[in-house]
């Protein structure tokens, strides 16, 4: 890995963006698989963890699958490889499609992803990751 301060600001971002995205899908996943239930009912606050269903058990490994690309593109990224620019575009254009059918909720996604496209985009990050 470099230091900072040759690394170009965009590339900075994107990585930035990746970590705040791999803790959340890392987080996701795991709420997901642990299946937290909270019984307020009876004035009992506290979460106990029951079995999950198998579809929240396969949409938890996932998320935490997701993750770890996320940690593996951020590797790629500050390694200055030519294979991140592909990643990174193939996972921002599936993220921006999906987000496209979650609105309104999905605006927030949609916004990361067409910063980081556009931080992908600039003649920064091109040079820094054909390794010139």
């Amino acid at each position: 890995m470099t230091s900072s301060r040759t690394r170009p600001l965009p590339i900075t971002g994107i990585a930035v963006l990746s970590a705040v995205a791999s803790t959340f899908y890392f987080v996701i996943g795991v709420v997901l698989v642990l299946n937290p239930k909270f019984d307020a009912i009876g004035g009992n606050s506290a979460a106990a963890l029951s079995t999950p269903s198998p579809f929240e058990l396969i949409a938890g490994i996932c998320c935490i699958t997701m993750g770890f690309v996320y940690i593996w593109i951020i590797r790629e990224l500050l390694a200055k490889s030519q294979i991140a620019y592909v990643l990174i575009q193939t996972i921002v254009i599936i993220n921006i499609l999906f987000s496209l059918f979650r609105l309104p909720l999905g605006l927030i996604t949609l916004t990361m992803n067409l910063a980081v496209l556009y931080f992908l985009r600039t003649k920064s990050s091109k040079t820094w990751l054909s390794g010139e």
